[in-house]
């Protein structure tokens, strides 16, 4: 149960660490450049310490995945990016896979 803690908290600092990295403007804001450099700093930390029971595999793609989708969804809705068929189609996709790969762990 711990390690899932750790994954969540891993998944958050890379979430924060995207989002904070456009606050930070080119690193030229330091307040939101040093949330930027700890979160990325910390996030494979706790990815290092949910892999210790949770299968690599498992924990490193719901990882990139669900960070990734996450991050993509906040920054259309933060930052007002694109949207489109196609890119909710690939979240879409990266999200069945992530799902997919959890429901086979053993």
């Amino acid at each position: 149960m711990l390690s899932w803690i750790y994954l969540l908290a891993a998944i958050g600092l890379d979430i924060v660490g995207a989002i904070a990295m456009k606050y930070s403007n080119g690193c030229t804001v330091a307040g939101p450049t040093v949330l930027m450099i700890l979160a990325f700093l910390l996030s494979p930390v706790a990815l290092a310490a949910a892999v210790r029971t949770l299968e690599v595999s498992l924990a490193y793609t719901l990882w990139a995945g669900a960070g990734t989708a996450i991050t993509v969804l906040l920054c259309i809705w933060i930052f007002e990016e694109s949207f489109s068929a196609l890119k909710a189609a690939s979240i879409l996709l990266i999200l069945i896979g992530v799902v997919g790969l959890t429901m086979s762990e053993k």
